[in-house]
This record gives structure tokens, C-alpha cells and sequence, in this order.
């Protein structure tokens, strides 16, 4: 299990960090907020996206 913050999911996911940030808000992509940081699980992100994408 490996956790990055949103600017890196950004980078992984080629969005802007601000729209990560929304996402992991409004909990459409798994997220654990520390203070004022989110952090993301990355292998939870990508089962999140394959099972959305196969709806």
C-alpha cells in the first residue's frame, strides 16, 4: 500500500490537482484526509476507476 497526495495522483492520472482534491471531496475517489492533506492509496484508487469505468 503506497499513499500520495493529490498533486502526484494528478500526475499519475494526467488531472490537475485541484480537480483530485474535488474528487477525493465529494468521495468519488477513495481518500484519507490528514489535517489539510489528502492522501490516496493508490492501488485503492485504480480498483475504484476499473470498477467505475465497468458500470
Amino acid at each position: 500500500m503506497k499513499y500520495v497526495d493529490s498533486k502526484k495522483l494528478g500526475e499519475v492520472l494526467s488531472l490537475k490537482e485541484r480537480t483530485i482534491r474535488k474528487l477525493a471531496g465529494s468521495k468519488e475517489l477513495p481518500a484519507i484526509r490528514v489535517g489539510r492533506v489528502w492522501r490516496f492509496d493508490l492501488d485503492a484508487v485504480k480498483r475504484s476507476l476499473e470498477k467505475q469505468s465497468t458500470i
